[in-house]
């Protein structure tokens, strides 16, 4: 197959197109250009695009890394020559399944290619599963060392076996594995399958007897617990019996008790028929009890004796407070009258007649003036002396009190009389309301007690409570007899004695506690009973389990011949694909080793190729071979690059061989030698180089 253009709606690409020529193609881009969106474009078309795959922390699916940055449903042409005719394959998304709307048609024609679907496209084209293709034909620099897969081992495995990459050793194998799956798996085998129903039909058959054992234990004891139910009940029976006999003795005597219960009762109401009501006789009672501490309170009130009336100054003796502050008052008024000096005019005067007297001298009339002179001076000493004296009396009869005093004096005898007529009203009204308090109890006491004492009519009040309360004993004594005769009567009942003689002596409750844990005891061993049938029936009959039983026997004796046999004839085909994968290294280690010659200038002439894959390379001269790993990095590089080329050409000999990148470790010196290689593969196939680099055309 050779491809002559691509056009893509994809990642970046935006319905570019590539075109390629037969032989060798080297593109040349930088980087971010789109080398490896037309690289997984390329897969995308001839294998599809995986919609199940998820992106995960260390890689994004393809459907989410090349989702086209334009917006457009991914889609894209590839123009192919294949079997001699121009092909055209066509990819679109559907829905959400990217690339899924697949067709392939003869681009002359338009006729549908009907041997090309989307789901067999590169396996029909390349001849090789996408994993092989992307570990042969598709050469990227991250992934130049050759991987181990499953797919890839068996395609060389059998194209260096049997000529060809029909892998029927590998299917006989997977044949005989899944037979012996089939046989003995795990749990889904036929063999485990047959040994489960071994074990469980032995375990059913077990666990029948178990059942029937546990049946008969349970039905002995329900014989036992009937038995044993059916003496207790008649001992209830004894005891309901005997009880009956007791309760109508009782009930007997009850009706005594309340006959004379009753014949009390009627005594004693005919007794206090009279009497007041008991409510009445208390309050009495009360109210004495009040009333004597009340009596015995005012009794012993004393008023303190009354004051004598303060005494009368001497000098107001036999007037009343007021007379006295008059008599007072009207003195003050006298005495400050006296202290008034006499009047000058009679010493005026006087001194005028002795003044004239004195000038007339000589005149006849001076004597005259002179004897009115000393007439004059004499009133005024004699008025003098007579105010002094009136003074001194009035002083006297105050007993030398000052005059400024003698008012005060009258006015605090009328106060000092006043308050003691006021306190002296006070107490008599209160001698008065204490007697009248007195009279007041007197009286209520004489209400209640109706001429007795006190203490009379106490005591009768207390007999009147005394045969009160007899009466409600009385009273009581017949209620609690009645309801007792009553009770009994209801309890009263005929019973049967029992069937059968009695020996047992529980108690009632004793008795009926038995009762209820054996009836307890056979509902639950009657529940265990229909569990075990229940699980017997459901086991089936043992007949049948033994009679299953022997044919699983039988079973699981042809069906360990038949894993035997298998096992034998996968050992002996593992044997020989053993000696045929032996075969398997050489072949593609040979065409490596050629290649890796070239690849190196002749530097390195013997390489080898381990089951796993990995390299193991000796150059001119070194006896031992050594892992790729002890090798520089370019050394490395051509090793794989040798392994890759040789892998595609046993596998994919017809197939575009596509290399990302592929060469951009090598030295120019390397890379001299690998674009020769490469050129002589182009001779046979379409070689597709993409580079970020211009030295592949040097």
């Amino acid at each position: 197959m050779r491809i002559l253009s691509m056009t893509a709606t994809f990642g970046k690409l935006d319905g570019d197109t590539l075109t390629l020529n037969p032989g060798l193609n080297v593109k040349y881009a930088p980087n971010e250009w789109g080398k490896s969106t037309w690289c997984a474009f390329l897969v995308a078309m001839l294998y599809g695009v995986d919609s199940k795959e998820r992106t995960t922390k260390d890689s994004l699916a393809v459907k989410e890394q090349y989702k086209p940055w334009s917006g457009k449903e991914m889609s894209g042409r590839m123009e192919i020559l294949w079997n001699g005719k121009a092909i055209t394959l066509e990819r679109s998304s559907k829905g959400r399944f990217p690339m899924a709307q697949f067709r392939a048609f003869e681009t002359d024609t338009g006729l549908d290619v009907p041997e090309l679907t989307a789901e067999n496209c590169g396996q029909t084209l390349l001849g090789v599963e996408k994993s092989v293709f992307l570990r042969s034909g598709f050469l990227r620099l991250t992934d130049m060392p050759v991987t181990q897969d499953e797919a890839l081992r068996r395609r060389l495995n059998a194209l260096v076996t049997t000529g060809d990459e029909s892998g029927a050793a590998d299917d006989l194998m997977q044949t005989l594995k899944d037979l012996k799956n089939r046989c003995r798996h795990n749990k889904t085998g036929e063999l485990p399958k047959a040994e489960a129903l071994q074990a469980e039909l032995e375990e059913k058959i077990s666990q029948l007897e178990s059942l029937k054992l546990q049946a008969a234990r349970i039905e002995q004891r329900q014989a036992e617990v009937k038995t044993a139910l059916s003496s207790l009940e008649n001992h209830m029976a004894a005891l309901r019996y005997t009880a009956s006999l007791e309760t109508a003795a009782r009930l007997e005597d009850a009706e005594k008790a309340r006959t004379a219960a009753k014949a009390r009762l009627e005594e004693i109401t005919a007794a206090c028929q009279d009497l007041p009501e008991q409510g009445e006789i208390q309050e009495n009672l009360r109210l004495l009890e009040q009333l004597a501490v009340q009596q015995a309170a005012a009794a012993g009130e004393i008023l303190p004796p009354a004051e004598e009336a303060p005494g009368a100054p001497v000098i107001y003796a036999g007037l009343t407070p007021a007379e006295a502050v008059a008599k007072a008052q009207e003195d003050k008024a006298a005495y400050d009258k006296l202290n008034k000096p006499v009047s000058p005019l009679l010493l005026i005067l006087a001194v005028l007649f002795a003044v004239a007297g004195a000038l007339t001298l000589s005149a006849p009339f001076c004597i005259p003036l002179f004897a009115v002179a000393a007439a004059l001076l004499a009133i005024y000493f004699i008025k003098q002396r007579g105010k002094k004296s009136e003074r001194e009396a009035m002083v006297s009869r105050y007993q030398g009190v000052d005059s400024s005093l003698w008012i005060a004096m009258a006015i605090q005898y009328q106060d000092a009389m006043e308050n003691f007529n006021r306190r002296n009203a006070a107490q008599a009204a209160l001698q008065k309301d204490i007697q009248l308090r007195k009279d007041t109890i007197q009286a209520q006491i004489d209400r209640i007690t109706q001429g007795k004492t006190v203490a009379e009519a106490t005591a009768a009040f207390t007999d009147m409570l005394i045969r009160h309360q007899a009466l409600q004993q009385a009273q009581d004594t017949y209620q609690r007899a009645t309801l007792r005769w009553e009770e009994l009567g209801i309890l009263i009942e005929k019973v049967a004695p029992p069937a059968l003689p009695d020996t047992l002596t529980f108690t009632k409750e004793q008795t009926q506690q038995q009762i209820i844990a054996l009836q307890a005891e056979a509902q639950q061993l009657q529940r265990s009973l229909g569990l075990c049938q229940g699980q017997m029936h459901s086991l089936g009959s043992a007949d049948t389990l033994t009679r299953e039983l022997s044919q699983v026997n039988a079973r699981i004796e042809k069906l360990m011949q038949y894993d035997s046999a298998i096992a034998l004839a996968m050992q002996a085909l593992e044997t020989a694909t053993k000696e045929l994968q032996r075969r398997f290294a050489p072949q593609i280690s040979g065409r490596a080793q050629a290649l890796f010659a070239k690849l190196t200038g002749g530097r390195y002439n013997r390489l080898q190729l381990t089951q796993d894959f990995s390299l193991e390379a000796g150059a001119v001269g070194e006896n031992t071979l050594a892992e790729a790993r002890f090798r520089s990095d370019g050394t490395v590089d051509q090793l794989y690059l040798a392994l890759r080329l040789a892998v595609s050409e046993a596998l994919t000999p017809e197939a575009p061989l596509v290399l990302d990148d592929a060469l951009v470790r090598f030295d120019d010196d390397r890379l001299a030698l690998a674009m020769a290689l490469l050129a002589e593969q182009a001779e046979n196939r379409q070689v597709i180089l993409f580079s970020c680099q211009h030295r592949e055309g040097g």
